[in-house]
């Protein structure tokens, strides 16, 4: 198992754990939609530096969304309780060095005052050794 596996399976747990409301789905890339609320847990993108004594580093960059379906969930706060859950794990249970949500958008259907989806930017740094 990779490395960026086993990062990406440490958010999935920790999100499974602490956001039990929503069932989460880690996908290779893109969202979907479905009949009830659903989260998607998705690794875009890893990059890999170099320090000077050989080690190799890795930077992981996440998208992490949710769409509601009309199941009542609160899909605003369930962006800024993802924000907390991660604010407060930033080394996701010892797997990371950092991660953190960088960005939080959320989208609005037209006619409707609460959001319906939001897809979240996660950066994770960790050691590919």
């Amino acid at each position: 198992m990779s490395r960026r596996q086993e990062v990406t399976d440490a958010i999935e747990r920790i999100l499974k754990d602490e956001l039990p409301e929503v069932p989460w789905t880690v996908l290779v890339k893109g969202i979907k939609r479905s009949k009830q609320t659903e989260g998607t847990i998705s690794c875009d993108e890893v990059n890999f530096s170099f320090d000077a004594k050989g080690s190799r580093n890795a930077r992981a960059l996440y998208s992490i969304s949710a769409i509601a379906s009309g199941d009542s969930v609160d899909i605003d706060a369930l962006a800024d309780n993802l924000d907390k859950v991660i604010l407060n794990n930033p080394t996701l249970d010892n797997w990371a060095t950092t991660a953190r949500i960088t960005q939080i958008f959320l989208g609005v259907a037209q006619g409707r005052e609460e959001a319906g989806a939001f897809i979240a930017y996660l950066d994770v740094t960790y050691d590919s050794n």
